[in-house]
């Protein structure tokens, strides 16, 4: 049976990467893990913070789902629980050594287990797709730089961006849900600052941003699968549609 992708097959695949990683102190592990390369060691911790926090809601989400099946509690808890273990925050200052034997073969083939029983919640945006999405940011953020947009429309403009890069770094660990909440946070923005978009709207930063929004809403749909007989695309989608729609309206 091919391995379903939910939030227990994210996590096996994550506490298998840093398996077997050389020793470092155990923020930097995780960094290299998140792809997070900022260098002021407060900052790095607080982002591998965060990526860490969206690790143990996927741990408690994986109980919660578990708890819902014909199996018993004891046959998966303990392992959630020692998967909750390695990810506390109060780890980060330690010595990888000290904490990866935490990551027993029992955690990773239990977790396995729960992949499989757990319904596939994504089918997947490809590395190819997220570089194809970088590869319109960037310009975009160049362009930013100077950008003859009003201080506020760059700001909301920044922000988006902003918004997008973090669920890129969490797409390992809370799937295309991630974008999801992205999407539907531009689309209040949008709704917010309508004035400023109608403003902008002739100009290239705002026709970077509406490419940027069409890609990963391709992606997000292609991504999206039935969870109940309603999809993330359908649960999700009738703001996201109309924050599309005002996008294309904006470059048409």
């Amino acid at each position: 049976m091919a391995n379903n992708i939910n939030s227990a097959s994210r996590l096996k695949n994550l506490f298998s990467k840093v398996l077997n990683r050389p020793n470092k102190k155990v923020d930097e592990i995780w960094a290299e893990v998140f792809k997070i390369s900022e260098q002021d060691l407060t900052k790095r911790i607080i982002q591998v913070s965060t990526c860490l926090t969206q690790m143990y809601d996927e741990i408690e989400l994986v109980r919660e789902q578990m708890a819902k099946t014909k199996f018993s509690p004891n046959l998966f808890n303990p392992m959630l629980d020692q998967a909750n273990s390695i990810v506390a925050i109060q780890n980060l200052t330690g010595s990888w050594d000290a904490y990866k034997t935490r990551i027993t073969p029992e955690l990773i083939l239990s977790l396995g287990f729960c992949s499989e029983i757990l319904e596939t919640d994504d089918n997947g945006i490809s590395e190819e797709q997220i570089k194809e999405i970088l590869n319109l940011l960037n310009p975009l953020e160049e362009q930013l730089k100077n950008s003859q947009l009003s201080p506020h429309t760059k700001i909301i403009i920044k922000k988006h961006l902003e918004k997008i890069k973090e669920a890129i770094s969490s797409y390992p660990i809370v799937g295309a849900k991630g974008f999801n909440e992205v999407m539907q946070s531009a689309y209040g923005e949008v709704v917010d600052n309508f004035s400023v978009f109608e403003e902008a709207k002739d100009t290239k930063e705002i026709k970077g941003l509406v490419k940027v929004w069409k890609k990963l809403k391709e992606y997000i749909d292609c991504a999206s699968t039935l969870d109940k007989g309603a999809s993330l695309a359908y649960k999700f989608g009738d703001k996201t549609n109309k924050a599309v729609e005002y996008f294309q309206t904006l470059l048409d």
